[in-house]
């Protein structure tokens, strides 16, 4: 691992720039400020983690509080310093802000089935003789009643948000209940007096804790980001707009929302449960959790943000990178060394035997079968695009017809040739691959591989651009929390930054090239979104731990008083970053202003050397016209000399 930026960071954005697009240049180099902005929260939280004693929050935690205070100055430190692009997309060129060689607004909008014909020809026909308008919703449709249907369209985004919310709420709980049974029950924590079954059953103990734990962050990055998206897409496409990028931006937003309110307003619901100093428990009898008395609520509530603070950035990558990579790589599949094995009795130089299914069902066969479904099942869930390939890609396997090789002048090749042993090796490859993976027809030297780039999942720079704000709130919200989290938090980060270009280059497909302004805009709104719900949570942290007589208050007064400190802290929050910015824009500005100046003396002392330069030139050009009229004279001096000698004895004569 890397402290600092990958090998050669400028040249793989300006690379991924012109190969793919802005919005991926994006992405990389604001995951880069990311992981490297969490170096000095790690090195500020870290030794509170190690070397202060934890203690139950009251009005005495102090290392708590001063972690919130470090955590809320790091947040507004990052958000003022991503509001440039500028300050950390290295290959960025400032330009005009119009940039479109045409007007898309006056462009005639390019429906939804124009858009299909053109995708499934090869480039004739009347489709291609118009501008394609691709700023423009190609599933706009004009409204006669705008205002009925603003109306139900809000109607149907409560109910599809309300829905979400439920089923992400389910999935969470139904994890929740899982630990809790493993803890209390199986892990008899009410007669120990403890809150992890590995004190009972060992080793065993803390592999089912880990197994929780990572059923948890499975939950949070397959099941209710795949859910949280689905719904965003069909409500921003419900709303008719006529722009695709106000349709994008809001589809983004709709998205992050439910996720956020899913996820973390749970665990938000059950720090306010578990932290109040006030919550005590009644001694009872042991199934009225008699031993509770003596528990850490804190303790409690921080062995729960494993799964979502450490575990589930190692799953994100796991899912998104490796499990997809170990897919597309067909060595490493163990469906595909089955299969082959299975294959190897059958001679796979007689066609006639390949056309022939077997009969019956062997016990090989099945299994055969049965991991070869599990693969393409795996293949469809991280690796393929679904509207590509359809659902009975997982039963019937590539859609596709097998690749034929039609190989001429078979009679002039003999058979020790290079030629006729690659064409046996091709066929041979094609036919064990045709129908367990599409990958598979990437062996014949990238024949394929238009076909084979497109049944890959889109790069879509805003799907990762709302992974790394979730994880930088996760951050903000549960640092002060899990201090000792954050180490893992900045390995998985490492990693992830590390394992971002392979992503983009083997497992995800190249879509189509945007700026990135959208993803911008969409950085800039969540960054001013995430300081006043940082402030609020963790002042009413700090509320309820500090003040155990607080539940006799007026609820009224408490809440008011809640939102007026967190106001007046977002207040601040926001003034900070807005202070941050203009440094970053001072400090840009004087350094470009240092550089022109620098250029300038450098260009006066060229000037300065060229003008010296030509004076000894000339002072040297003189010098040598000077030597060389003396030695004209000389010469003639000389030559004069001998002409006198020559006439003085005739003038004597």
């Amino acid at each position: 691992m890397r402290i600092l930026t990958p090998v050669c960071s400028l040249e793989q954005q300006r690379h991924v720039k012109e190969q793919y697009a802005p919005s991926t240049t994006y992405v990389l180099a604001w995951m880069n400020q990311y992981t490297q902005g969490i170096w000095p929260l790690l090195v500020l939280t870290v030794p509170f983690a190690i070397f202060v004693e934890e203690d139950r929050l009251n009005e005495a935690s102090w290392e708590f509080y001063a972690l919130q205070a470090v955590v809320i100055l790091w947040a507004i430190f990052m958000i003022g310093r991503s509001r440039h692009r500028s300050s950390f997309v290295q290959s960025y060129e400032a330009g005009e802000s119009k940039t479109w060689a045409a007007d898309f607004n006056k462009v005639t909008i390019t429906k939804r089935q124009i858009l299909r014909r053109i995708m499934s020809q090869t480039g004739a026909g009347s489709e291609f003789a118009a501008m394609v308008n691709l700023t423009q919703n190609p599933d706009h449709k004009k409204m006669v009643h705008h205002r009925l249907w603003v109306a139900w369209c809000l109607l149907l985004s409560g109910l599809g948000c309300l829905i979400c919310l439920v089923l992400a709420g389910l999935f969470l709980l139904f994890t929740m209940e899982l630990k809790f049974i493993l803890i209390y029950e199986w892990g008899d924590c009410y007669h120990l007096e403890c809150h992890d079954p590995a004190i009972k059953h060992g080793f065993s103990g803390v592999l089912s804790m880990i197994a929780c734990d990572i059923l948890l962050a499975l939950t949070l990055n397959v099941a209710t980001g795949e859910l949280c998206k689905a719904f965003a897409y069909r409500i921003a496409k419900t709303w008719n707009f006529r722009s695709m990028i106000l349709r994008q931006f809001v589809e983004h937003f709709t998205a992050i929302t439910i996720d956020i309110v899913a996820t973390i307003g749970m665990f938000s619901y059950l720090a306010f449960a578990f932290l109040p100093e006030w919550e005590t428990t009644t001694p009872t009898e042991w199934w009225d959790s008699s031993g509770c008395d003596i528990f850490w609520d804190f303790q409690v509530f921080e062995a729960w943000l494993g799964g979502l603070f450490v575990v589930a950035p190692f799953v994100e990558i796991l899912m998104l990178f490796i499990v997809p990579l170990l897919v597309w790589a067909r060595e490493a599949s163990k469906a595909y060394l089955i299969h082959v094995h299975c294959e190897l009795d059958r001679d796979l130089d007689d066609d006639a035997d390949k056309d022939q299914p077997r009969r019956g069902c062997s016990p090989c066969a099945c299994c055969c079968g049965f991991l070869r479904g599990l693969g393409r099942l795996v293949a469809f869930i991280f690796l393929l695009d679904g509207a590509v390939l359809g659902l009975p890609y997982i039963w019937r396997g590539f859609p596709f017809k097998a690749p034929k090789i039609i190989q001429e002048n078979v009679e002039e090749l003999e058979e020790g040739e290079d030629g006729g042993k690659d064409t046996k090796e091709a066929k041979e490859m094609i036919y064990l691959t045709d129908k367990d993976h599409p990958q598979g027809a990437t062996v014949i030297g990238g024949l394929f591989g238009p076909l084979d780039q497109r049944l890959l999942r889109p790069m879509d720079p805003l799907d990762e651009l709302k992974l790394l704000k979730l994880n930088f709130l996760v951050m903000v919200l549960f640092a002060p929390i899990n201090p000792i989290g954050v180490i893992f938090q900045m390995l998985a980060r490492q990693l992830d930054l590390h394992s971002r270009l392979p992503k983009l280059l083997m497992v995800r497909r190249r879509g189509f090239p945007t700026d990135n302004r959208l993803a911008h805009a969409s950085q800039n709104l969540f960054g001013l979104m995430i300081l006043p719900v940082a402030a609020l949570w963790h002042t009413g942290l700090s509320l309820v731990s500090a003040n155990p007589d607080l539940h006799t208050q007026p609820h009224g007064i408490v809440v008011i008083v809640w939102f007026a400190i967190g106001l007046g802290i977002s207040a601040a929050a926001l003034l900070g970053q807005w202070l941050v910015t203009r440094l970053y824009s001072w400090l840009r500005w004087g350094k470009v202003m240092l550089s022109r100046e620098s250029s300038a003396i450098v260009g006066l002392e060229k000037e300065e050397l060229e003008i010296e330069a030509g004076d000894d030139e000339a002072e040297r050009e003189e010098a040598e016209e000077a030597k060389a009229a003396e030695a004209q004279a000389e010469r003639s001096a000389k030559a004069g000399g001998a002409s006198a000698e020559d006439a003085a004895p005739s003038l004597t004569l």
